[in-house]
């Protein structure tokens, strides 16, 4: 059986976390939270003494002939360098199908990708 709740990753604008991930979701749907850290450090003499919240912004897209209203997002700020990004996917009754989300950091213009693949729903037509 496929693991679909692989342990959270902490996803970063910057070189020291994970700059994608991949969310594998049951037919059922689910809903997901991941820590997404966005800020800005300021230094002086090397040193960082200041470090800034950076909003980002959030664009789903879906494979091919797939709407995109089955993918919902929620941010919130988590503390004083993260947000929390709550992602809800819903049930599908369907075929197997992807999408992804993408994530812009405003100032810098730095991106995210959460690839997100649904397996098919099961239809059963009892008589």
């Amino acid at each position: 059986m496929e693991n679909y709740n692989p342990p959270p990753l902490i996803l970063a604008f910057d070189a020291r976390g994970t700059t994608s991930q991949t969310i594998n979701v049951p037919m059922e749907g689910t809903t997901r939270s991941l820590t997404i850290y966005s800020y800005r450090d300021t230094k002086i003499n090397g040193k960082v003494t200041d470090s800034d919240l950076i909003d980002f912004t959030t664009k789903i897209t879906s494979g091919t002939n797939v709407s995109d209203t089955w993918i919902f997002t929620k941010k919130v700020v988590n503390d004083a360098l993260s947000y929390e990004l709550e992602i809800e996917i819903s049930p599908n009754l369907g075929g197997a199908r992807t999408g992804s989300i993408t994530l812009t950091q405003e100032s810098s213009g730095k991106t995210v990708t959460i690839n997100i693949s649904q397996a098919a729903g099961v239809v059963i037509q009892e008589y």
